[in-house]
């Protein structure tokens, strides 16, 4: 299965379906399923983001419902996983961002995007987030996984 590589928190803002636009530098002709991998990557500016508004009031709730009492560092670490596949997607388009309509795009969606001039919009839809992530290496660019990786149950599935 095709796989993209994402810093937190915007991997599991797109796996929960808070994030129906993925913003890159470059264009893809894929489309269809993809997973979504959360990179290693984590550092004070990304921690420092996930206190801004949009981000606090989406994620907050995942704290919670993680049995945290407050938004906090040690909750973000626990509810925004790192170094694994968080779920999967369907990849539906991809158009430069100037060619967009930016005015039909929530605000939502802008704080959470890059959408300057020159970057392209990946349409998603579909989000499906795996009840536990499964560990994996990451890579740059679309890369491939086993197909069975991606053979786990989904959050809010019915259980088989």
């Amino acid at each position: 299965m095709k796989c993209i590589s994402l810093w937190q928190p915007w991997a599991t803002l797109v796996v929960i379906g808070a994030k129906r636009i993925e913003t890159r530098s470059w264009s893809t002709k894929y489309r269809g399923p993809i997973a979504i991998h959360a990179a290693k990557n984590w550092n004070q500016t990304l921690i420092n983001m996930c206190g801004e508004d949009f981000f606090r009031k989406t994620l907050g709730p995942l704290c919670v419902d993680a049995g945290y009492c407050s938004y906090s560092r040690e909750a973000l670490e626990h509810i925004l996983p790192r170094g694994c596949v968080l779920g999967t997607v369907e990849l539906t388009d991809c158009a430069d961002i100037v060619a967009m309509n930016r005015v039909s795009i929530g605000r939502q969606e802008l704080a959470f995007g890059d959408f300057a001039d020159g970057r392209y919009a990946w349409s998603l839809s579909e989000p499906r987030q795996f009840v536990q992530p499964v560990p994996c290496v990451g890579r740059q660019g679309i890369f491939n996984i086993e197909e069975s990786m991606t053979h786990h149950a989904y959050v809010g599935a019915p259980d088989e």
